[in-house]
C-alpha cells in the first residue's frame, strides 16, 4: 500500500494504521461461483452492505487469501479515473513500441 491511511471520526485523526498490514484490494476477485452466490445471498438476506466480493465470503467465516495485483489495474469510478486510465494505456503502448512487442 503506497498511501498513508488514517482512521478518523468527525474529521479528527484517531489512528494511523501500520501500512505494512494494509492492502488495497482490486477487482476482479475470484471465488468458486457457488460459494460467491451463497455469500452474496446471505448478505442480501441479512441486509448487509458490502464493498466487495471478499467481504461477502469473509462474512461466511471463510479465509480469503490475497495475490499480488498490478499497479495499473485501477478502479474506474470518476471522470478523473478515466483520464488516468487513458494515460496508462498511452504509456503502455509507448513502452511496448519501444520494446518491440
Amino acid at each position: 500500500m503506497k498511501d498513508t491511511v488514517k482512521r478518523a471520526a468527525d474529521g479528527v485523526v484517531l489512528e494511523t494504521p501500520e501500512r505494512s498490514q494494509l492492502y488495497a484490494v482490486q477487482t476482479p476477485q475470484v471465488f468458486q461461483a457457488d460459494l460467491l452466490r451463497a455469500a452474496l445471498q446471505s448478505a442480501i438476506e441479512d441486509g448487509t452492505e458490502l464493498t466487495d466480493d471478499c467481504s461477502a465470503v469473509e462474512r461466511l467465516g471463510m479465509k480469503v487469501t490475497l495475490t499480488r495485483g498490478a499497479e495499473e489495474n485501477i478502479k474506474l469510478t470518476t471522470p478523473a479515473d478515466l483520464a488516468v486510465a487513458e494515460a496508462l494505456l498511452e504509456w503502455r503502448e509507448k513502452r511496448e513500441n519501444r520494446a518491440g512487442v
